[in-house]
């Protein structure tokens, strides 16, 4: 009896597994370079913004198209920084969101600050939104808009929607909204929050 075909089949299975595992490696290595990139370029951009922030009479302030104040830092437009203690972010908020944004920075998705039902977007990078499903209810989130302001809100619970629920991201009685795709990008993790007491 001939096994060549059964020892071709064998030889083209183990070349195919190899590929494939090459590939998962390549696609991993790339991945931490991206979050590592973001991760550069935030620090980068957020150093920068503070420095406007802290100037309260910068001329660099102004008010963008939706009336919140903002600051042009590297050509792009911020409206501010956020942070999630627990998570050791503080990450400037792009004031216009587009998929080549969000590989450098988080951005507004919708709503504003005054508000109170605003939507931010982050990459999945552990440099960025990675983490947020971790985030538990009672949990700090602050907000310091360009103009210097900070506004504190407390994680009010952490919700699973699909890719294609774009309309209930926005809806609901939330003050602040976080949210990033799952790794497998089906679907999208949603931290819902609420304005702090007195704050």
């Amino acid at each position: 009896m001939n096994k060549t075909p059964d020892k071709h089949l064998r030889r083209a299975l183990f070349i195919s597994g190899v590929v494939f595992l090459l590939a998962a490696v390549a696609l991993a290595v790339f991945n931490i370079w991206e979050s590592d990139a973001a991760g550069r370029t935030s620090r980068r951009v957020g150093e920068k913004l503070r420095a406007e922030i802290v100037s309260v009479h910068s001329p660099a302030l102004q008010r963008n198209d939706r009336g919140m104040f903002s600051v042009t830092v590297e050509g792009e437009e911020y409206i501010g920084i956020v942070c999630i203690p627990s998570l050791g972010l503080e990450l400037p908020v792009c004031a216009e969101c587009s998929e080549k944004r969000l590989k450098s920075v988080p951005c507004l998705y919708s709503g504003t600050v005054d508000g109170n039902d605003i939507v931010i977007a982050g990459h999945n990078y552990a440099s960025h939104f990675g983490g947020i499903g971790k985030l538990s209810a009672g949990e700090s989130v602050v907000f310091i808009s360009a103009d210097g302001l900070r506004r504190d809100y407390v994680v009010d619970c952490v919700e699973m929607l699909s890719s294609h629920q774009t309309e209930e991201m926005q809806q609901g009685d939330w003050s602040l909204t976080l949210f990033t795709c799952t790794s497998s990008g089906v679907s999208r993790i949603a931290v819902r929050c609420v304005r702090a007491e007195g704050r």
